[in-house]
C-alpha cells in the first residue's frame, strides 16, 4: 500500500498569495453579478409572468457556486489562523460528526477513546466532514466507512491518531505524490475542484499535526490524522 504525507510548506504555503488574489477578484465579481440579478428581478414586472424565471434561477445558482468556492478558498488559505483553540475532547467532536453524517448507503462505524487538548473546533468539524465526504465519494455504489481514534504514547508526549478508512476505488500510485496539492483530484465527477484534502491539510497544519494518506487501487484508502497533545 502506497503512502503520501502532507507537507504544509510544499502543499499549502505557495498557494496562499495566489488564493488571496483569487478570492478578492471573485468576491468583486460576485457582488457585481448579485447586483445585476437583483436589478433584473426588480424589472421582471415589465415582462410576461415567468418569462425569465428559469434564466434567473440559473444565474443565481452560478453566483452561489462561485460564492461557495470563494468561501472555501478563504477557509483553507486565509482563515485557519484566525480561529481560537479551546479545550475540547477530540473523541466527543468525532462522535458528534459521525452521528450527523451517518447514511444508509455509507454506514459509519466508530471506535474512539478520550483525548483532551486544545482544538480549533469549527475548523476540525469542517475537516472531518470533508474526510467523510471523500470516503463516500470513493465508494460511489455505497460501502462502509471505519473510523477509529486511539491515543499513543510517544517519547514524552501523547498523540491522538484518527483514521478514516474506506473500501473504495483507491488512488493510483502515480497520483499520490501530488495528492495534497490544491485543485488536483484523480476523480473527475460533478463540480469537484480538488480542494477537499487541502482543507483537511490546512486544519492539520493549524494544529501542528501530521496528515497521511495510504491507498491501494481497488482496495481502498486510509486517511490518518495525528494530533499532538
Amino acid at each position: 500500500m502506497a503512502k503520501a504525507v502532507f507537507d504544509p510548506k510544499r502543499d499549502l504555503d505557495p498557494y496562499v498569495f495566489f488564493s488571496s488574489r483569487i478570492c478578492h477578484d471573485l468576491n468583486n465579481m460576485i457582488t457585481g453579478a448579485q447586483g445585476a440579478i437583483s436589478l433584473l428581478e426588480f424589472k421582471v414586472d415589465d415582462l410576461p409572468e415567468g418569462a425569465i424565471d428559469d434564466d434567473l434561477r440559473r444565474l443565481q445558482r452560478s453566483v452561489d457556486q462561485f460564492n461557495a468556492l470563494s468561501r472555501r478558498l478563504e477557509a483553507i488559505f486565509l482563515q485557519a489562523d484566525s480561529q481560537q483553540k479551546i479545550p475540547f475532547d477530540l473523541n466527543q467532536l468525532v462522535a458528534i460528526r459521525v452521528k450527523k453524517t451517518q447514511s444508509e448507503s455509507h454506514p459509519i462505524s466508530y471506535l474512539g477513546e478520550p483525548f483532551f487538548s486544545r482544538f480549533k473546533v469549527e475548523l476540525l468539524q469542517d475537516a472531518l466532514e470533508e474526510a467523510i465526504k471523500n470516503a463516500r465519494e470513493a465508494q460511489p455504489n455505497g460501502g462502509k466507512i471505519d473510523i477509529t481514534l486511539r491515543v499513543e504514547a510517544r517519547d514524552s508526549h501523547s498523540v491522538a491518531v484518527l483514521e478514516i478508512a474506506d473500501q473504495g476505488v483507491g488512488v493510483p500510485a502515480e497520483y499520490l505524490t501530488r495528492i495534497f496539492e490544491p485543485f488536483r483530484s484523480h476523480v473527475k465527477r460533478g463540480n469537484m475542484v480538488g480542494l477537499g484534502l487541502s482543507m483537511i491539510g490546512s486544519a492539520m497544519a493549524a494544529h501542528e499535526g501530521r496528515l497521511e494518506l495510504e491507498s491501494e487501487p481497488g482496495k481502498g484508502s486510509t486517511l490518518r490524522m495525528e494530533f499532538p497533545d
